[in-house]
C-alpha cells in the first residue's frame, strides 16, 4: 500500500470558502539553495503574487522537520506537502504548496507511490467535491525514466471494489450507477487491467459475496483481482474458493509467473 498521510486539522479552516476556479502552477526549483541563500524564502511571496492556488515543486527536498517548521509559522499563509527519498535525502524531492486564501486545508491526504519522484495529492474543493495532483519529478535517464513509468502502473489490483460491472456478476442480474462503473471501467482502460477470473471463465456464474436472507440474499461476484495486460499470459489457476476462517466473502486467487523464468505446462 502507498504511504497515507493525513494533514493536521486546522480549526481556522471551518467555514472557508474556497474559489471556483484556482490557478495551478508547476516549478522545478533546481535544488534548495543558490549562492547560500534558501530559495523557500521566496516561495510565499511567489504565491502570493501569482494568486497561485496549487503550487506544485521538483528537484527540492523538504525534510519532514522542515516542513514541519513552515506549516506551523503564524500567518504563513500557505500549506506544504512534501514527498523525499529517504536514501537520498539531499536529492530529487517534490512538494506541494496550497494557498490557504484560496482553498482550504483541512482534510488533505498524500499518496507516496514513489518517495521523492511521485505524490499524489487529494484536496477538498468545492463542497463535497476534491481534486487530485499528482505531482512527478521523472529521472533524467531513459532507462530509468521508462522503469519510472512502469512502477506507476500495477500489474495487478486486488480488492472488494463493491462495484457490478456485468450482468454475470449478481444474481438475480443487474448491474451498479453507470457512473461509478464507467469510472472503474476508465481506470482499468487507462493502466490496461483487466479481470483476470473472468477472462478465463468467460460464461461461469461464481459469486463472491451473498447478502444475508434479510438483505434478499443476492449474491455477486464484487470481489476480483484485476491484471495487467503484459502479465495476463503468466497467470494461471484462477480460483474462488471457500477462505477457511469466518467472514462472508470468498476467497478469489491466482497464481502469477514471472515473466522472466521459462513456462512450464499448457496457456
Amino acid at each position: 500500500m502507498p504511504n497515507i498521510q493525513k494533514q493536521p486539522h486546522n480549526n481556522q479552516q471551518k467555514g472557508h470558502k474556497t474559489r471556483a476556479n484556482i490557478k495551478v502552477m508547476s516549478l522545478n526549483m533546481c535544488g534548495r539553495w543558490h549562492n547560500g541563500e534558501n530559495k523557500w524564502l521566496h516561495i510565499k511571496q511567489l504565491v502570493k503574487d501569482q494568486k497561485i492556488g496549487i503550487l506544485a515543486l521538483q528537484e527540492t527536498p523538504l525534510t519532514k522537520e522542515d516542513k514541519d517548521i513552515f506549516n506551523s509559522i503564524p500567518g504563513f499563509r500557505i500549506q506544504i506537502s512534501s514527498s523525499i527519498d529517504l536514501a537520498q535525502t539531499n536529492a530529487k524531492g517534490i512538494v506541494i504548496v496550497i494557498n490557504k486564501r484560496l482553498l482550504g486545508t483541512s482534510g488533505i491526504k498524500t499518496h507516496m507511490p514513489v518517495p521523492g519522484r511521485a505524490m499524489l495529492t487529494i484536496i477538498p474543493w468545492q463542497k463535497d467535491s476534491v481534486i487530485r495532483v499528482l505531482t512527478i519529478y521523472a529521472p533524467n535517464d531513459a532507462h530509468s525514466n521508462q522503469s519510472f513509468w512502469e512502477l506507476l502502473q500495477p500489474d495487478l489490483m486486488l480488492e472488494d471494489f463493491n462495484v457490478i460491472e456485468d450482468l454475470l456478476n449478481c444474481l438475480p442480474p443487474k448491474t451498479d450507477n453507470a457512473n461509478t462503473s464507467n469510472a472503474l471501467h476508465q481506470l482499468k482502460m487507462h493502466l490496461r487491467l483487466r479481470d483476470g477470473w473472468r477472462y478465463e471463465n468467460s460464461n461461469s456464474l461464481i459469486h463472491t459475496f451473498t447478502h444475508s436472507a434479510f438483505q434478499g440474499s443476492s449474491q455477486s461476484r464484487i470481489d476480483r483481482i484485476y491484471i495487467n495486460d503484459k502479465l495476463l499470459p503468466y497467470s494461471k489457476d484462477w480460483n474462488i474458493s471457500p477462505p477457511g476462517i469466518y467472514t462472508d466473502h470468498q476467497l478469489i486467487s491466482a497464481r502469477i509467473n514471472s515473466k522472466k523464468m521459462p513456462y512450464i505446462g499448457k496457456r
